[in-house]
Formats: structure tokens, C-alpha cells, sequence
């Protein structure tokens, strides 16, 4: 998107939102899927009409200094690449000050994060700025229960998920972080809900390895702690990362991203996964395993990825760190 000084154009979409939470996710896609309008053209075999993309320009902003703030920094720029590369105007850091409706869209003011005020104009703003918990209708001060100022009930035993009145347990948007309000980490919660109840002892959740996804274009995917969380852990970290482009299935995307793992130095566990790229949301699956069973690279170096895929990446980046790389060292 461009301001009103410099196009006459009126772009389609706008959006600002926090650009670590969920709702952004869903916030991102739609924006993007907009951004590229469609048309059919006829080739010369009329029976199999090609394809063509018009851009239609975009901005996103967001008030959170960076794009993806839970993600390790060398990921975050290869999505706000790739955002940009379809023609969305990023302005990380940005605060919008004002909208205004008009007849065929809307005009808004954003402050960017050097201090400048932009005036933009589009047909639709999309706000995504989190969530909250839904309590209307539960009637949870009859049931005894009370909220923090957030409007989250806080469970008296985290294992167990259950709160200070006993028997009642509290799940999904409901529980306050470290809880991600995903819905497959609420799911998780049911079941050790469920578990509890059926009498059993159940595990309890374990948020740092619950997978974290991104919905945007490219995809962006996480599992367990990024470099700086495992040095604020004491851990001493040793990182290498891998660009989807140096495989043969990622060259045939053609649309860039990565792979970046954080394990101990010396060849100890793996601590994180962070991945870019197109359908990384279906690599992730086996990076939560490898974080969750406390795996080290040389556990899993050992395995066979199969060819072309992108998932020759994680393999080749966990060579790299059990000392037996090929194309890395």
C-alpha cells in the first residue's frame, strides 16, 4: 500500500493488528489471498485456460516492533521478505491513531516506527489485535469462580487445570498464558481434563513443545525455545539454519524460506525449530517430536529423509550439528 500523496490508486486491504497472537494469523492470510486477484486468460489451447496474477497493493501494520515476534529473528525477516515480495508495504512497530469510514472504504492514520504520520486509504481495514477469554453466559460467579483483570480464570493447580472451587476445571481461552489459546493446545487440555477426571494421571501440557503455526504466505512454524530464550535459560545454544532454495523440492516452490535449529553445543539435546516457508505447518509434526522426546542430533541424523522433499532440510541441518554435514559445516 502507498499513502495518498504518492497513489491516487485506493488499495484493497489494509490491516493492523499484534502480530504475535492467533487472530493476525488468520488476519494474515486473508490479507494476502486478497492481495493477489485471479484472472482467466484465454491461451491458445482454449480447453486449458492459463492463469495470470494481478497485485493489488497492501499494507500491514503491526504495533509489535517486528513481524512475528516469537520467532527467531533470521525467520522473521525471510517472512517480512516474502510479504513484501507479493507486495504488502510492512510497517512493523507502526500504532494506528484514526480511522475513518468513507462511501467506498476507508482513510486511516498510522504513526510508523520512526515517528512519521502516513495517511492510508482502502477498501477494507481488518483489525486482529488478540483475543480475550469468552465468559458471557458461563455465570462463573455463581459457580464460585473469579477472574483476573485480563478476564482469565487462573486454575489453582496447573496440572491439573483445576480451579480453586473443587471439580471445576478450566481449558482453551479460558486459561491465562503460558497457555497459547491454540486449538489444538486446547484439545490437549481437554484430555488432561478428561484424564483427570476419569481418575488417571495424566501429563501435564507442555507449552514450550506445542507446535506454533502461522497461516500467512510463506507459512511460518515453531516448536520449543529460540536462541535467545535458551540462553536466557542458561543453556549455551549452538544454531545452524538451512534456506529451503539449496533443496531440489524447495527450488521447484521457488518460494524461499528456511530452516533454523537451536540444540545444546556439543552435540546435546534439541532445544527449538523454526521454519519458514511454503507448507512448513507440515514439516512440524516431526520437529515436535524430536523437541518433545528431549532427541539429540545425532539421534536423528541417523534417520533417512526422503527425496526431493523439504523435509531433506531438518535432516541435512541435524547432520550439520551432529558433526557429519554434508553441504554445511
Amino acid at each position: 500500500m502507498r499513502s495518498t500523496q504518492s497513489s491516487p490508486t485506493a488499495p484493497r486491504t489494509m490491516w493492523v493488528g499484534a502480530a504475535h497472537t492467533p487472530t493476525l494469523a488468520a488476519a494474515i492470510r486473508t490479507a494476502v489471498e486478497d492481495c493477489s486477484v485471479h484472472t482467466a486468460v484465454r491461451s491458445a489451447n482454449p480447453a486449458r485456460p492459463q492463469r495470470s496474477r494481478k497485485r493489488t497493493p497492501c499494507t500491514t501494520g503491526s504495533m509489535a516492533q517486528r513481524t512475528q515476534a516469537r520467532s527467531a529473528s533470521s525467520g522473521r525477516v525471510t517472512v517480512e521478505r516474502g510479504l513484501r515480495g507479493r507486495g504488502i508495504d510492512v510497517q512493523a512497530g507502526a500504532r494506528l491513531l484514526d480511522v475513518e469510514v468513507l462511501a467506498d472504504g476507508v482513510r486511516a492514520r498510522v504513526r510508523t516506527a520512526r515517528g512519521e504520520t502516513r495517511t492510508l486509504t482502502a477498501r477494507r481495514l481488518l483489525v486482529a489485535v488478540g483475543r480475550v477469554p469468552v465468559t458471557q453466559g458461563l455465570e462463573l460467579a455463581a459457580a464460585g469462580l473469579a477472574t483476573d483483570a485480563r478476564g482469565f480464570v487462573v486454575p489453582a493447580d496447573r496440572d491439573r487445570l483445576e480451579t480453586a472451587v473443587p471439580g471445576i476445571h478450566v481449558v482453551g481461552d479460558l486459561l491465562p498464558p503460558p497457555s497459547l489459546g491454540l486449538a489444538h493446545a486446547s484439545f490437549a487440555e481437554g484430555l488432561v481434563v478428561a484424564e483427570t477426571l476419569a481418575g488417571l494421571r495424566p501429563t501435564p501440557v507442555d507449552y514450550t513443545a506445542v507446535p506454533r503455526v502461522t497461516y500467512s504466505s510463506p507459512q511460518t512454524a515453531a516448536v520449543g525455545l529460540t536462541e535467545a530464550q535458551a540462553r536466557a535459560l542458561g543453556h549455551e545454544p549452538a544454531v545452524r539454519a538451512m534456506p529451503l532454495t539449496a533443496l531440489a523440492k524447495g527450488m521447484v516452490h521457488g518460494r524461499g524460506g528456511m530452516v533454523k535449529v537451536v540444540a545444546e553445543a556439543g552435540g546435546g539435546r534439541v532445544l527449538g525449530v523454526h521454519l519458514v516457508g511454503p507448507q512448513v505447518s507440515e514439516l512440524i509434526a516431526e520437529t515436535r517430536l524430536i523437541v518433545g522426546w528431549d532427541a539429540e542430533p545425532a539421534d536423528v541424523a541417523r534417520h533417512v529423509h526422503p527425496h526431493p522433499t523439504l523435509s531433506e532440510a531438518v535432516g541435512e541441518v541435524l547432520l550439520t550439528l551432529a558433526g557429519r554435514g554434508l553441504h554445511q559445516r
